[in-house]
């Protein structure tokens, strides 16, 4: 795990996304060890669900997917390792808590996108195939 890089991105999302993530209470280096504190997320992971209550969290996810990659600003951002086993869920409403392990997420210019395709739709058939 990359600790020093989930604070930021953690910060970043709160700020300007409305997708649900731990409160990020610290994050400081105490003798070349980095501490990360967050809020604890009661619920399951996505992964545990059965296969009917995963389809009904996927039209959830599919909330967020429209802040997914845009050409059209010259930055995107990427969480880089969504999967099911980063999805937290409430088991008794099927809600999202929160979305986690964001140690692997980054922005880079647009322009790396010339040439590639949206694979929001690929993402969506992962999620509820794993």
């Amino acid at each position: 795990m990359y600790l020093p890089e989930e604070a930021a991105p953690l910060r970043f999302i709160r700020r300007v996304s409305n997708i649900p993530v731990p409160t990020l209470y610290g994050a400081f280096e105490v003798d070349d060890s980095f501490i990360l504190i967050t809020e604890h997320i009661d619920g399951v992971a996505m992964s545990n669900l059965s296969e009917d209550q995963k389809s009904i969290v996927r039209t959830e996810v599919e909330q967020y997917l429209p802040r997914k990659v845009s050409k059209d600003h010259e930055y995107v951002f990427c969480h880089n390792d969504l999967g099911q086993h980063n999805i937290i869920v409430d088991p008794q409403t099927l809600k999202i808590r929160a979305i986690i392990d964001w140690e692997y997420a980054g922005r880079g210019p647009s322009i790396v996108l010339d040439g590639e395709h949206d694979d929001s739709a690929e993402l969506l058939q992962f999620l509820e195939a794993v």
